[in-house]
């Protein structure tokens, strides 16, 4: 592990902080419809899951079925891709039902497609009656949980996922008992720095280098913001963004991520839905409006030609643009891989060059400042 990265203890310290005792002033964020009221708090936040699931994952509907006492497992919540869906309480056919509780039992997802060499006679039904090539189930819920369930992502035009969209669905489902915690019961909610971690978490299990970026960045970032007048709930808000600003990678193919060479057109639509993903998965698992919008918003260019909206100079929030500065020093000084690090000097130079262009000048002269007095190091701490 770099020595320079604060170990496990000290990012819980860093969360804990940033929730308890600062607090967060929620923004209005762009990238997320209003919430439709409703009289049943569980069955909004199974809407919110749903709809958070198909945005996130592209797939063609997410569908999200609970246990009931009644009748097996019912549907309570199906979101398509075209904006559709619906709320209301089904009963889900026995076929379907054998194949949720076996997900639910093992708490081992399930992929089933038509691709496959071989289907069960109520794999091959539960794909006709979703209407679907492929299908991806994942359990919602331990033994403990107050509600258990599945979430299902399918797809109609191919009968494969990709692994992006089966990492994200299983995320999603592995938070949704906090998510419906968070609607359903708020006095039995646990701290949100948890919430925080765990999101963290799951990008260091899919890519630690990921997490290293992240984590080298979040005090760079607090110490830019700090030097640039933000308040202590900005500068903690600012901490958080860096920390998570990349979990939307998490859902980008590995093959596009991995690829040592340049990205084809087609792989870039792709890569450029990160900040979206993780966006949104931060603000449906979290609430934290503030946190979600800078990171929808970390690759967006001072001079309107970044993404994924075209924003301009002071369109883009401050975090953003102090996030863009820091995450470019890092990713220049550490390297990737289609290509070596450059030494921090080399990372200024190129920061300075794009300064009016990719970058807020600013905070630009803001950064050079702050490196130049306090060492290339600088996100070390005291």
């Amino acid at each position: 592990m770099d020595a320079r990265l604060p170990d496990t203890g000290e990012l819980r310290r860093l969360v804990a902080e940033s929730v308890t005792k600062t607090g967060f002033e929620p923004t209005t964020s762009s990238f997320a419809p209003s919430m439709p009221t409703y009289e049943d708090p569980l069955s909004a936040a199974l809407s919110g899951l749903a709809t958070c699931g198909v945005n996130v994952t592209r797939a063609a509907f997410c569908k999200v079925v609970i246990l009931g006492e009644e009748w097996g497992f019912e549907s309570r919540a199906v979101a398509f891709a075209d904006g559709g869906g619906h709320i209301r309480r089904t009963a889900e056919p026995f076929y379907a039902q054998r194949l949720y509780h076996q997900v639910v039992t093992s708490g081992s997802p399930l992929l089933i497609s038509r691709g496959q060499d071989s289907l069960s006679l109520d794999e091959g039904r539960t794909l006709r009656y979703h209407d679907a090539r492929a299908l991806f189930l994942a359990s919602i819920g331990e033994d403990s949980s107050q509600v258990r369930g599945v979430l299902i992502i399918g797809v109609k035009q191919s009968a494969h996922f990709h692994d992006g969209q089966l990492r994200l669905a299983g995320l999603l489902a592995r938070y949704a008992p906090s998510l419906i915690d968070y609607v359903t019961r708020p006095e039995a909610r646990p701290p949100l720095y948890n919430d925080v971690v765990m999101l963290s978490k799951s990008i260091e299990a899919y890519d630690l280098s990921i997490t290293q970026h992240s984590m080298t960045m979040v005090q760079m970032a607090e110490r830019l913001a700090e030097r640039l007048g933000c308040l202590p709930t900005e500068i903690k808000t600012i901490g958080l963004a860096a920390l998570l600003h990349d979990l939307g990678k998490v859902g980008v193919p590995t093959v596009i991520l991995q690829k040592p060479g340049s990205l084809s057109p087609e792989e870039w639509v792709l890569m450029r839905r990160h900040p979206e993903i993780g966006a949104q998965i931060v603000q449906t698992v979290t609430g934290l409006s503030g946190v979600a919008t800078i990171i929808q918003c970390h690759h967006e260019n001072f001079d309107g030609s970044g993404y994924p909206h075209g924003l301009r100079g002071c369109q883009i929030p401050l975090g953003a643009r102090i996030l863009a500065v820091v995450d470019a020093f890092e990713a220049i000084t550490s390297g990737r891989v289609y290509r070596p690090p450059r030494s921090p000097e080399a990372a200024l130079q190129e920061i300075q060059r794009c300064a009016g262009t990719q970058f807020d000048p600013q905070i630009v002269e803001a950064f050079v400042a702050l490196i130049h007095e306090e060492g290339f190091n600088a996100n070390q701490g005291e």
